[in-house]
């Protein structure tokens, strides 16, 4: 194998890495957040893929995401709260 073709395929691995990591926060927003995958992947899409993140950004970066409506955003980002305040216990 030359080192071109090592190149490609960790970018090749990467890339399903990443996908996987996305495809795994997507599922814990909706098991944990109770969002719907639309939901969860507009979230993923903007790089948020922890409850940590959702619920300590800045509120109006959430209000960024696209997709979904702010009051929404809002009651997931309490849903985030609470999960990490029950998790402290």
């Amino acid at each position: 194998m030359v080192a071109g073709q090592t190149n490609s395929l960790l970018r090749e691995e990467i890339f399903v890495m990443s996908h996987d990591d996305e495809k795994q926060a997507v599922e814990m927003f909706m098991r944990i957040l109770k969002t719907s995958e639309a939901e969860a992947a507009a979230i993923v899409a903007e790089g948020h893929i922890s409850v940590e993140e959702v619920a300590y950004v800045p509120l109006d970066e959430l209000f960024e995401i696209a997709g979904v409506e702010k009051a929404r955003i809002a009651e997931i980002r309490g849903l985030a709260r609470e999960y990490l305040r029950a998790s402290s216990v």
